[in-house]
């Protein structure tokens, strides 16, 4: 019975993470991942964003 109880809870919890996870936008997802990762997640993550903002501008130059 036990075994059925945290089932249905373990569920219960997976369902609610869908059903949060459908409501939010991208931006606020990142975000709410980013708040928990390590600093040198964080470092490398910056390195990236830059590095992809800086391809997107070049690339919007015309030839």
């Amino acid at each position: 019975m036990a075994k059925a109880r945290k089932g249905k809870k373990r569920q219960l919890a997976e369902t609610q993470r869908v059903w949060i996870i459908t409501t939010m936008s991208a931006q606020e997802m990142l975000v709410e991942e980013i708040k928990g990762q390590p600093e040198p997640v964080l470092r490398e993550l910056l390195h990236y964003l830059k590095f992809l903002t800086r391809t997107r501008a070049e690339e919007a130059w015309p030839t």
